[in-house]
């Protein structure tokens, strides 16, 4: 299953939220996550800050890359959703080592709001996740799962 998550920064609470370490528990800004982050995917479409976790612990998701939307526009959803997909896409099968339609794992994507462009977001964080109420242990980098 193909997922697409908007998110919303709002800019101070971001700020706030993105205290927490990547090693260990906390909440993370979508905007300060990292490669190979694992965390726990958001319940809602709209998301300001992710769970993370250590991979050693049972998490949902991973950060596979962090890509940038070009342009000063904020794009049309139909064009963010198509870059996204692409984006990621790709991303998966360098981080993975296998296509995504290959995979057991599910492709998702957070990407900039309207109101979070407004406030300088670009980034589009791309995570693979386990299917449904299942969990990972461990990185999936390499894996070829």
């Amino acid at each position: 299953m193909k997922s697409f998550f908007n998110r919303i920064c709002l800019g101070v609470l971001a700020c706030v939220l993105g205290a927490g370490t990547l090693s260990g528990c906390g909440f993370s800004s979508v905007m300060r996550l990292s490669v190979g982050a694992c965390v726990q995917v958001p319940p809602t479409t709209s998301a300001y800050s992710l769970e993370t976790v250590s991979c050693s612990r049972p998490h949902q998701a991973e950060v596979i890359a962090l890509p940038t939307v070009a342009g000063a526009n904020f794009p049309e959803a139909a064009q963010l959703e198509t870059d996204a997909r692409r984006e990621c896409e790709l991303a998966f099968r360098s981080y993975v080592g296998i296509p995504a339609e290959d995979s057991a794992l599910d492709l998702l994507w957070l990407a900039p709001s309207r109101e979070s462009w407004e406030r300088g977001d670009r980034q589009i964080v791309c995570l693979a996740a386990a299917n449904g109420q299942q969990t990972l242990s461990g990185s999936i980098h390499d894996s070829a799962y």
